[in-house]
């Protein structure tokens, strides 16, 4: 397909789309327009990838982020709609009102599915949350949006291909005359040359629908939705996944989970408890996975002969427990991929996929594995934290691989237990691994290699005085913290095989990410500091201060005092400033939040709050 047969397929259907986020109709064409010049402009290596359209609502969702971001200076002056287009109707006039007061990540969901026709599940994976999530947002849409909003459109005057392609050259010629005026020609083919020898070259063009795009929230004042009784639980801890809030209760020897829907704060289905564990002396090791259509409860406790772990497969609709597994490992050793639970030692020497649905075992595979873990993606940097146990890296893609603790990492089909044939040895002694955005980052003491998946290069990106930890941060990069020699703490961000920035963190020792920003904590009392994808710090709280994210860029601060009162400040990706939200008073236990929606358990209760 050429650039001309790309648009005049796409562009009606993109324009709807921009229509949807922004509700304004000349900033929506402006958008399309600008992101089609940019398509123009990259068409050869655009026309390669799978979904060119995907990367093409990438490119409208940033150029709407900015413009949101914009948007409280471009009130203050009127947009004039283009001469040829014809009024709104009343009735699109009160949609796009409704679309306003939307949070964005609704807003987005809506437009997907009801202009576009993009299935629940392809909106999970292009935003990077749950099925349950997008169902959640879209139940509170209307019907006929996608009608009203297509009748208006159909109206709206298109450029055609050709003034695209034109604008793009005129931009080019443009671009490459103030080029010319400000470099030699020589400097230009020095850094042309450079940039292709050192740049990277991936086999596969990364995949433009999963990038974490944050929008700004519109924070006010804490409001409360609903709640209701925890009757009997002694020290609950919360979590949000699919949806839904969570309160698991972890004392004693079993695990009590209640679930509460996050449209009103109402029970969503009666208390589930589970037995306790035999021979498990008091206190438990709880962890909680998800999927879009499961919730795994997991407790693990030190027995006499051994760790002891349950897991018990619940319904996240209805409740039932599906099935249940009973086993010598920990907790940890149990990780979710696409309809299957691994188990690592399910029995000695021996991986084990368990069917998610009927707790089946669907594979077993004979291999010594010191770790088992999947392949993390940039639009995981897009969800919430989770809260309780819930993992924040997901395995999406469907590749298992399994380490065996020595030199070798041996790739599977995680659906079927198959060996995809890619085998990586060599690997050299470390304290841990990293799987995202298509590569496996392996830390040892004072150093930090990379092995390329698609090709089995395997490269040393960072040596220093010691390796203390690491993290995905911003898309495309991965940060750690490095012991120094001379005793002190940095955080290094590496982009591809060289350092991007190095900022001094004393005393820091972890850190993950926080959306857009990245999260670093000490050891000991000092604060917890914030910063962005350029190494600037734009937050600084108290250690015992927490900080969740809600989506891409926006979080929330959770300020501990000494009677148990928890005060909150909203930090919109925007600004990056603290908004103060208000105080909740007797909380017990943690906090758990996404998007606009927190949990909390306060005087006895499990609440639900609203952030905007």
């Amino acid at each position: 397909m050429d650039f001309a047969e790309f648009y005049q397929a796409t562009s009606p259907r993109t324009l709807r789309y921009a229509y949807g986020l922004t509700g304004d109709l000349a900033q929506a064409q402006d958008v399309v327009q600008e992101a089609y010049i940019r398509a123009w402009q990259r068409w050869r290596r655009l026309s390669g990838y799978d979904d060119a359209e995907a990367w093409l609502r990438l490119v409208v969702s940033r150029l709407v982020f900015d413009w949101w971001r914009h948007l409280r200076v471009r009130r203050n002056a009127p947009v004039e709609q283009p001469g040829s287009t014809p009024p709104p109707s009343e009735d699109t006039i009160l949609v796009v009102a409704a679309l306003k007061k939307l949070p964005e990540r609704q807003r987005q969901a809506l437009a997907l599915h009801y202009l576009l026709d993009v299935s629940v599940a392809e909106i999970a994976a292009e935003l990077g949350v749950s099925e349950g999530t997008v169902k959640s947002w879209l139940s509170r849409g209307r019907d006929n949006l996608a009608t009203v909003l297509k009748a208006e459109l159909a109206q709206v005057p298109m450029r055609s291909a050709a003034d695209v392609a034109e604008l793009g050259r005129r931009r080019r010629r443009t671009t490459v005359a103030a080029t010319v005026t400000a470099a030699s020609l020589v400097v230009i083919a020095v850094i042309v040359l450079t940039t292709a020898v050192l740049g990277r070259n991936r086999t596969m063009p990364p995949t433009p629908t999963v990038n974490p795009t944050g929008s700004p929230t519109m924070f006010s004042t804490l409001r409360r939705v609903g709640s209701m009784p925890l009757t009997g639980l002694a020290f609950p801890e919360v979590a949000i996944v699919n949806g839904r809030a969570y309160a698991i209760d972890l004392s004693g020897t079993g695990v009590t989970v209640m679930a509460m829907n996050l449209a009103d704060g109402s029970e969503a289905w009666p208390a589930v408890v589970l037995p306790p564990i035999a021979g498990a002396s008091d206190g438990i090791t709880p962890r909680v996975l998800a999927t879009p259509d499961a919730l795994l409860v997991m407790a693990g406790a030190a027995t006499s002969s051994g760790w002891q772990t349950s897991a018990w497969m619940i319904d996240p609709v209805t409740g039932e427990q599906r099935w249940h597994y009973n086993g010598a490992v920990d907790p940890d050793d149990i990780e979710l991929f696409p309809g299957v639970a691994v188990v690592r030692g399910a029995r000695p020497g021996v991986v084990a996929g368990i069917d998610l649905r009927t707790g089946a075992t669907r594979w077993q595979v004979t291999a010594t594995a010191s770790r088992i873990f999947g392949m993390g993606s940039p639009g995981d940097l897009a969800r919430s934290d989770l809260g309780v146990g819930v993992p924040e890296m997901g395995n999406s893609d469907g590749k298992l691989y399994v380490a065996d603790g020595k030199s070798a990492i041996t790739e599977y089909e995680s659906a079927t237990g198959l060996p995809t044939g890619r085998v990586w040895t060599g690997i050299p002694p470390n304290d841990g691994y990293l799987a995202y955005h298509g590569d496996i980052y392996i830390r040892s003491a004072r150093e930090l290699y990379r092995l390329h998946v698609a090709d089995g290069t395997l490269t040393s990106l960072f040596s220093g005085g010691g390796v203390m930890a690491m993290s995905p941060c911003y898309r495309d990069d991965v940060c750690l913290i490095d012991a120094t020699e001379s005793g002190g703490h940095n955080l290094v961000a590496l982009h591809d095989d060289h350092p991007k920035w190095t900022v001094s963190v004393p005393d820091a020792v972890r850190l993950d990410p926080v959306g857009l920003t990245l999260r670093v904590a000490p050891n000991g009392d000092g604060p917890v500091v914030v910063f962005d994808s350029d190494g600037r710090e734009v937050l600084r709280t108290a250690a015992s201060a927490g900080v969740l994210r809600l989506d891409a860029g926006n979080f929330l601060v959770c300020e501990w005092t000494s009677d148990r009162s928890v005060r909150l400040s909203g930090v919109p990706v925007g600004t990056l400033r603290q908004q103060a939200l208000g105080t909740l008073s007797t909380v017990h236990g943690q906090l758990a939040a996404d998007g606009t929606a927190l949990v909390a358990v306060v005087n006895g209760e499990l609440v639900l709050y609203s952030l905007a």
